[in-house]
């Protein structure tokens, strides 16, 4: 009897701490860094200074852009052309390749400063755009840093404030004011309309070129790093490897405030089970990267969320976005959640957190929990309980003896 009773113990001991152990499994997961996804085959590779933007123009439009451009470009950088210099004279070559890019009405073209002795190259970039009566000069810088012309860290030259605005259009609604110095990354190709060419802001909004294009000779105010502010317009994409269990899902969060925690989660109409906690730290772009294995037990479709306003966060600011992923026997399928468009107002308010069930029907029910809710209470009172009934089988067993 004393050894049935002890094998009893064993076993429910054993069977509480699998359990604990496995609800550990899919609640908690480690951050890891991910790779950058791969560009667009369309866009054309450095057209700004690493980055892949816009589409290659046609040779009609290359060689009209180049005919504008190469010309004007020598005339305000005080350099000879290629065909004439000689020796030690600053001189201008259209890039080979052009890397040659349009976007809206609007494109760029590469070119190089050199001298005919050993004096190094530098790169250039050449800003066009195109009305009614065909392509135009608009200017032209060459660097080896970035923050000079638009692209990565592109930064704000200003002798006050220059207005980010919600659309490419001097009439769009501001949504912000950049002093001198701010920088931020460009993610768009160069749109023209209302006699400037615009730059998109990542997670921002738009703003003109003239802002965006250092001084010939400086100088180059020191870079100040500006933080998203609210409203926000987070989205979520998910993208998993094969779409199976235990395989790995990589999520990225966007446009969310910047260096905060964004706790991920995985969640159906009636239950959520945190992946990630406190999840991946958002950027000042406000960007967060994570990887997580899809638990064994999950099928169907779910919602991926990142979430900067789930309780117990410390964050300062709300922002919740989600992606459906469907999780089957083929490929897992990510559908990124529309996100509301920004509101613009002076002093912006902070968006109401909202936490909506979503809209596909879930085929499992998903174990929750709290961050401060570990299931360590649950393996103590277990074995408590165990305990208590293996003392109470031993004497049980002892009484039955002396009879």
């Amino acid at each position: 009897m004393v050894s049935r009773a002890l094998v009893a113990v064993g076993a429910l001991l054993l069977v509480t701490a699998g359990w604990t152990l496995g609800a550990t499994a899919v609640l908690a997961s480690s951050p890891a860094p991910t790779p950058s996804p791969a560009p667009p085959a369309s866009c054309v590779e450095d057209a700004l200074i690493g980055l892949c933007v816009g589409r290659p123009a046609t040779p009609q439009e290359e060689a009209a852009m180049i005919a504008v451009g190469r010309p004007a470009a020598e005339a305000e950088l005080g350099l000879i052309d290629a065909s004439t210099c000689s020796g030690s004279q600053s001189c201008f070559q259209v890039s080979s390749p052009t890397r040659a890019m349009v976007g809206t009405n609007a494109g760029t073209f590469s070119g190089d400063m050199f001298c005919k002795t050993a004096c190094g190259v530098v790169p250039c970039r050449v800003f066009v755009f195109q009305d009614g009566t065909g392509w135009h000069y608009l200017n032209a810088r060459c660097t080896r840093n970035v923050g000079v012309i638009p692209g990565p860290s592109a930064e704000v030259y200003v002798s006050s404030c220059a207005y980010v605005r919600k659309a490419p259009a001097l009439a769009a609604p501001s949504v912000a004011c950049l002093k001198a110095g701010s920088s931020m990354d460009v993610d768009s190709a160069p749109v023209y309309a209302d006699g400037h060419i615009w730059w998109h802001l990542v997670c921002r909004g738009w703003v003109a070129h003239d802002f965006l294009v250092g001084p010939l000779h400086g100088p180059y105010p020191a870079p100040i790093s500006i933080p998203l502010l609210p409203p926000f317009t987070p989205s979520v994409t998910v993208t998993p490897d094969h779409g199976q269990a235990n395989e790995l899902v990589r999520f990225v969060g966007r446009c969310f405030p910047s260096n905060e925690y964004i706790g991920v989660y995985v969640e159906t109409s009636s239950s959520r089970a945190f992946i990630g906690t406190p999840g991946p730290v958002s950027d000042e772009n406000g960007t967060g990267q994570f990887e997580f294995t899809i638990p064994v037990n999950f099928a169907g479709p779910v919602r991926v969320c990142g979430d900067t306003g789930y309780p117990n966060n410390n964050n300062q600011y709300a922002a919740k976005a989600c992606a459906t992923l469907t999780i089957g026997a083929g490929p897992n399928v990510s559908t990124p959640s529309p996100s509301p468009a920004p509101t613009s107002t002076a002093q912006p308010s902070l968006p109401a957190h909202t936490d909506a069930a979503p809209s596909a029907s879930p085929v499992l029910t998903v174990m929750t929990a709290k961050r401060d809710s570990f299931p360590v209470r649950q393996l103590v009172v277990g074995i408590v309980v165990v305990i208590i009934a293996g003392a109470g089988a031993s004497l049980a067993y002892r009484r039955r003896s002396r009879r």
